[in-house]
């Protein structure tokens, strides 16, 4: 009886990670992406398609407009843009450098802990994509963006799928 629980369990992680690469292989994207940016020119091609964006202003700034508003973001802010959202007119000082995490719109979305963490977020976001952390909330932001970058990295970890799901989750948590 053991021996075939386990078989189930064996197919059904089996089919958790090809879920997971079958998503990769669509957009032939990482599910999660981090950098260090000094402009644009590292982004990955349709970023504001494929990936929400979240950015810590490291040095310099950035200007861009959105919802038809300009915005610029100075060293020690934080950026965060929902997928799909038009973003434009970007641009960056020439000491502009900045940690970037891209993480795929559909894992970032299918994961909130509740609605009112959702609701928030989007709500947020829409008048304001850019927070001004003070110095322990930018450890914090920096910390999670590792975390779940690290844990994305972890493919051949049996429970893959579940872990990075809950990792997501805490993401969203310390995040707001």
């Amino acid at each position: 009886m053991l021996q075939i629980v386990q078989q189930k369990c064996h197919i059904l992680l089996i089919l958790a990670l090809e879920a997971i690469w079958t998503e990769m292989c669509k957009t032939g994207k990482p599910l999660i992406t981090l950098l260090k940016a000094s402009g644009s020119e590292e982004f990955p091609n349709d970023f504001q398609k494929i990936y929400h964006t979240h950015i810590y202003c490291l040095q310099g700034n950035t200007r861009f407009i959105f919802n038809d508003r300009p915005f610029e973001c100075k060293q020690g802010d934080f950026i965060f843009w929902l997928a799909d959202n038009a973003v434009s007119g970007l641009s960056f000082s020439k000491n502009f450098k900045a940690t970037i995490l891209f993480v795929d719109k559909q894992l970032l979305s299918d994961n909130f802990p509740n609605l009112n963490t959702a609701t928030d977020a989007i709500i947020h976001h829409r008048v304001n994509p850019i927070l001004h952390p003070d110095k322990i909330n930018k450890e914090r932001i920096l910390k999670n963006f590792q975390s779940l970058y690290s844990k994305s990295l972890e493919a051949n970890n049996r429970f893959y799928d579940e872990i990075l799901k809950l990792q997501m989750q805490l993401f969203i948590l310390e995040m707001w």
